[in-house]
């Protein structure tokens, strides 16, 4: 055996053996650290029977409440605080007769390698080029959706149409 493996035999060796005799000689006298765990425990235990006394006592008496809660938390929102820049949405569908843009329909994404795409009315966009039909420049693409820029730089969200 070289010299660096004797070495590590016997570090492997010293370890097992401290470790022995820690758990044969020396786990006896702690008992002082069980008894902390235990009661610890108890503690724990006393303090899950209150926290659920207590969620017992204040449940919403009504529970039509909690369905509407949860109703509108799954609804969309008009102004959604997590979307960042607030978007000014205009509805291109053509279902509302007072909608102001005209009928695009998103019905693709592509991604090639770093290449990302959008199908807006049949035709492929990159971020930054212009839709042929309105003049809109398209500024951003995810899967779902596609952010794009007016002249007067408002933002129109089109969301993926699927078939």
């Amino acid at each position: 055996m070289k010299l660096r493996e004797k070495i590590i035999v016997l570090v492997a060796a010293l370890v097992g053996i401290y470790g022995l005799a820690d758990f044969f000689l020396f786990s006896g006298k702690n008992d002082q650290g069980r008894e902390l765990i235990e009661k610890a425990a108890l503690d724990l235990d006393a303090y899950v029977a209150v926290a659920s006394a207590k969620l017992a006592v204040s449940k919403i008496k009504d529970p039509g409440k909690v369905d509407y809660l949860i109703s509108k938390a799954e609804s969309d929102w008009t102004h959604d605080p997590f979307g960042g820049e607030m978007a000014t949405q205009i509805d291109t569908t053509g279902k509302d007769p007072e909608a102001k843009g005209p009928e695009l329909v998103y019905s693709g994404f592509i991604r090639t390698g770093k290449i990302i795409l959008a199908v807006v009315n049949g035709i492929e966009y990159r971020i930054g080029e212009m839709v042929n039909e309105v003049g809109y420049r398209v500024a951003g693409i995810t899967p779902s959706q596609v952010d794009l820029l007016t002249e007067t730089n408002k933002k129109i969200v089109i969301y993926l149409e699927e078939n």
